[in-house]
């Protein structure tokens, strides 16, 4: 009778085990938010057993480390799995600039049949998230972090060299050839500035951003490239470059920037704001005269996959419910 006992105890913990739903949550690896994507698999699985949900999230990473040619935001490795009709991932993390591309491939939470869903896309109703989630007239996600490119500055070198943060192009560099020639006995390998160029979307982005850096007045749009402005604008990037980086700093990768920055080898970084290293302070970046500057805007979305079965889509909406809701959210602003 005993094992009669444990033979049914075991038997309901398989077919409990087996009724849950395991979603594949597809992260493209981007350092400065790993953690802050782990904490958010791994508070979501614990209020799921808490409340007995039967769905758990399991992550899948593409990282630099996995591919050489993968920058921080493979939308081609990404694309290739939402274009399977038989799909096994399902939940995406994608950049907002991809957002007409991936639109095809993702779930209308607008026109999904749970009226519940309504409330939570309300709550990202203003018409920056709009933006960045919809596309012809589609809701094909939420907007989960959005970050800015800012000029993170080393304060170590700040105040040893008795130097401000600069508001111009002018004033970073002058200050950072100053600080180089201090430093090159001490400190030979020390990078001045990194410029943000790598193999990816972030080189064309920070072009934009310079160049709009240069505009005369702050009301005006970006130049076009033909103008003399844009010209001037083309002219001293390759000076910033030839002058306080390299070529090879100029292109070097996300992945790298981090880790300079955490040995503070640099002592001026065009990064991103989730990227809160100590020992450096963030502000805007330059721009050709102060107060007239440009920043690039990124981050991600989350939206569902809506070549999946129904009953993997519901269970998706679900999460998406909780990674959204209003008390999660002050949760994750807390602890990140």
């Amino acid at each position: 009778m005993k094992f009669l006992v444990t033979f049914i105890a075991l038997l309901f913990t398989y077919i409990c085990l087996t009724l849950e739903i395991e979603l594949n949550f597809v992260i493209n690896s981007y350092s400065v938010l790993d953690d802050a994507f782990q904490l958010i698999i791994e508070e979501f699985n614990n209020y799921a057993n808490e409340t007995n949900l039967d769905i758990q999230l399991k992550m899948t990473y593409f990282t630099d480390e996995n591919d050489g040619d993968i920058g921080y935001n493979d939308y081609d490795k990404t694309l290739k799995l939402l274009e399977k009709k038989k799909n096994k991932y399902d939940i995406f993390a994608y950049d907002p600039l991809y957002l007409k591309i991936f639109s095809n491939y993702l779930l209308d939470l607008k026109k999904y049949p749970d009226n519940t869903i309504k409330e939570y896309l309300d709550l990202y109703s203003t018409k920056d998230n709009i933006d960045l989630t919809e596309y012809n007239g589609h809701r094909v996600g939420f907007p989960l972090f959005l970050i800015i490119s800012v000029l993170h500055s080393n304060v170590n070198y700040l105040r040893k060299h008795n130097k401000d943060v600069p508001k111009t192009w002018s004033e970073l560099i002058e200050t950072t050839e100053y600080i180089l020639e201090k430093e090159k006995d001490d400190n030979p390998d020390l990078i001045g500035y990194n410029g943000l160029f790598p193999d990816n979307e972030n080189a064309l982005c920070s072009f934009y951003q310079f160049i709009y850096s240069y505009r005369e007045e702050k009301e005006l749009d970006i130049p076009e490239f033909d103008s003399q402005t844009a010209i001037d604008a083309a002219e001293e990037i390759m000076n910033i470059k030839n002058t306080i980086s390299s070529y090879e700093i100029f292109k070097s990768n996300e992945k790298h920037i981090v880790d300079e920055m955490i040995t503070e080898n640099m002592v001026f970084v065009n990064f991103y704001s989730s990227a809160r290293m100590p020992n450096y302070t963030i502000s805007a970046l330059p721009g050709k005269k102060p107060g007239i500057n440009g920043s690039i805007i990124g981050g991600f979305n989350l939206g569902i996959n809506k070549n999946i079965i129904d009953e993997r889509k519901n269970a998706s909406i679900e999460v998406l419910k909780y990674i959204f809701s209003e008390n999660f959210q002050k949760e994750i602003i807390v602890k990140n």
